[in-house]
């Protein structure tokens, strides 16, 4: 009986032995095999992602090519008669109002959302009889220009759809003709004509710092959330690996340790 005590313990501590060399064989393996098709699945949907973005940037440098064309051609001399920035909430509509008595003027204008996740917004113009002038979804910046020919009150419609995202938009439009236009150089004198153009290069110059101060403040926010997240993920992903290696330690250890008295 104690020979078959002793020899079903050899058998035990052989058996736990085999195991672990199993185990330690099958890590082995996991490390070295080739990469399975759920692996090549998941690289050709990261590649497919990424062609997605690219193909992404892309159509954001068009549009942001056409707008810049856009305002080359029909915004050169533009100098708003109002410049605003105001916080557009999740789900809601703002609306701004412009009274119009002079007619025809010239209506010109242009919004860029400054922050938020998703940067895009709905606008849509109205005249004083609700006719749609101009309209544009799904984009974060853009210009219009038109004619005012109705006298009466037309609307400026911004539309956030988008759930728990708010975003700040800047918003500027001109209405009427310029000064430069109405006024002929006899009736101006050269020190006059000079303090016009002193005064006209000093807006454009405040436009134009306001306009780039407000987009620099959007990438940094961008950048800033992706750093955010960035820094999460690689935080997770380390615990993650220091507790399963301290897993696979601890269990091929208790594996490999076998302590009872013979």
């Amino acid at each position: 009986a104690e020979y078959m005590g002793i020899s079903f313990r050899f058998i035990m501590v052989f058996s736990r032995k085999q195991l672990a060399c199993i185990g330690a064989l099958w890590l082995l393996l996991c490390l070295l095999a080739p990469p399975t098709l759920a692996d090549e699945d998941s690289q050709e949907e990261e590649h497919t992602g990424t062609n997605s973005r690219k193909m992404h940037s892309d159509d954001d440098d068009d549009e942001d090519e056409g707008i810049l064309a856009e305002w080359e051609e029909h915004m050169q001399d533009f100098v708003p008669t109002d410049l605003l920035s105001f916080e557009l909430a999740s789900r809601t509509d703002e609306l701004l109002f412009e009274e119009i008595l002079t007619i025809p003027s010239k209506v010109r204008g242009a919004y860029f959302v400054s922050s938020g996740e998703e940067q895009d917004v709905d606008v849509t113009i109205t005249d004083p009889y609700g006719k749609t002038i101009f309209h544009k979804s799904g984009a974060k910046e853009g210009i219009f220009y038109f004619t005012a020919t109705t006298a009466g009150r037309y609307t400026f419609r911004f539309s956030n759809d988008r759930w728990l995202t708010n975003k700040q938009l800047t918003f500027a439009v001109s209405v009427g003709n310029q000064t430069t236009e109405l006024l002929g150089s006899g009736h101006l004198n050269p020190v006059e004509e000079s303090l016009n153009h002193i005064d006209r290069a000093l807006r454009e110059i405040q436009n134009e710092q306001t306009y780039m101060w407000s987009r620099e403040k959007a990438h940094m926010h961008t950048v800033e959330s992706v750093d955010r997240r960035v820094v999460v993920f690689s935080v997770i992903e380390a615990v993650a690996m220091v507790c399963i290696t301290v897993w696979q330690v601890y269990y091929i250890k208790r594996l490999l340790d076998d302590r009872r008295i013979v």
